[in-house]
């Protein structure tokens, strides 16, 4: 049903200009027509990947086409008014890629010594006794982010606040001010070091953490964060700490394809193979880059597979006593309130690990993310740096200190 469905949405409106205000028009009741079957067909998109286990080659390209289904409604959705709101904001694909290299190209640690040099060298943040210290869950979405926090979350000395999205806020808006995209940022660090106690200053304001607390840490779960990891390293420096969520980048793929994000990127595998390669060389670059910063990596297969052991490296990680009610995550009544994302629901059920090697069931369908990935790349799912997805290695360890993109169409 739903094929003809979404065939017949797509001639319907094929006329239609672009970004049309479609009240009052017929069109209008096919999209919100639209809207309303969409927990429907995920449903039955549920119920068919759910027969992909057994029911071989045409019961995979049975899901995967129900899948991209789901994808085509979606782009119809964000094509035209009233709808097309939820999806303004969201950059290109073409646009994303080039902030994550650009970033990886400009911003390193020789231009920072150079911004200071002419700007300003930045006095190191003091934490005022009794204020809680930042921790920012950064990664690929799908990777474990929400998971992670929900653990960590149970933990009496760990505060979590969900996606916070103040800090990519301020560098759009220090970009905006300077008539820049936020991509060029690197062109005014010298005028950004004497902002730099006043930001600093903004950002703990917006998150509350500006009187003293039992906790001693707090986590920032905003995945897009990996990316302004230079203003995280300039405004905390080494009482913040980076915890980068990684998993097999083609379960990652698969995961978000399935999910019919509102950012134009999750639409295609190709772009989405892209994406996850730019991430984990920038993350790299970082670590080559950012050394004052401290970064752990903490791998999903381990976490979801053997929790204690990859928990109790993330409590070492932080200084923090082991905590063995990290591991009932599931049974906090607020499980899931802290992020709006295909994850909230999963994070109040206990652990599975069915989701492990999942992208095997759709090896062919994935032909094109794939294809954007190294030889390799899903060996990179580990508890020790991942390699960079391209074909320059890299020596990326983790390190130790010195002592979680809006969820698709709803109603």
């Amino acid at each position: 049903w739903w094929q003809g469905a979404v065939a017949h949405l797509e001639a319907a409106l094929a006329p239609l200009a672009l970004g049309q205000d479609l009240e009052g028009l017929p069109a209008a009741e096919l999209l919100h027509w639209g809207v309303e079957a969409m927990p429907r067909l995920r449903g039955r998109c549920s119920d068919l990947d759910a027969r992909v286990a057994t029911g071989g080659r045409e019961a995979a390209q049975a899901s995967f086409d129900c899948i991209t289904g789901i994808q085509r409604l979606s782009a119809l959705l964000c094509r035209y008014y009233p709808f097309r709101s939820r999806c303004d904001g969201q950059p290109s694909s073409e646009a994303l890629l080039r902030t994550l290299h650009q970033f990886q190209n400009t911003i390193s640690n020789a231009s920072i010594a150079r911004a200071m040099a002419s700007g300003g060298q930045p006095r190191p943040w003091e934490v005022p006794p009794g204020l809680p210290r930042p921790v920012f869950i950064v990664g690929m979405m799908r990777s474990g982010s929400t998971l992670l926090e929900e653990m960590l979350s149970q933990h009496s000395q760990i505060q979590g606040l969900g996606e916070v999205t103040v800090l990519h806020g301020m560098v759009e808006q220090l970009a905006s001010t300077a008539g820049l995209n936020s991509a060029d940022i690197a062109t005014i660090l010298p005028g950004i070091m004497p902002l730099l106690p006043d930001l600093r200053a903004a950002y703990l304001s917006a998150v509350g953490a500006t009187e003293p607390r039992k906790a001693l840490y707090f986590t920032d779960k905003h995945n897009h964060n990996f990316v302004h990891l230079w203003l995280v390293a300039l405004l905390f420096g080494d009482n913040a700490r980076v915890i980068h969520c990684v998993r097999d980048p083609r379960d990652v793929g698969l995961s978000i394809y399935r999910q019919a994000f509102v950012s134009e990127f999750t639409r295609s595998l190709r772009s989405i193979g892209q994406v996850a390669k730019a991430e984990r060389d920038l993350m790299a670059h970082w670590e080559r880059e950012l050394p004052g910063l401290p970064i752990l990596h903490v791998s999903y297969e381990e976490l979801v597979t053997r929790p204690e052991g990859e928990l109790r490296r993330v409590t070492d990680f932080l200084g923090v006593a082991y905590d063995s009610t990290m591991l009932s995550f599931w049974k906090d009544p607020s499980a899931g309130s802290r992020s709006d994302n295909p994850s909230a629901d999963q994070v109040r059920k206990p652990l599975y690990n069915t989701s492990i090697g999942r992208w095997q069931l759709y090896e062919e369908q994935l032909a094109d993310l794939i294809a954007e990935l190294p030889a390799g790349a899903g060996a990179s799912a580990s508890s020790q740096a991942p390699p960079p997805l391209s074909s320059a290695a890299v020596d990326a360890t983790s390190r130790t200190p010195r002592d979680a993109a809006e969820s698709g169409w709803k109603r």
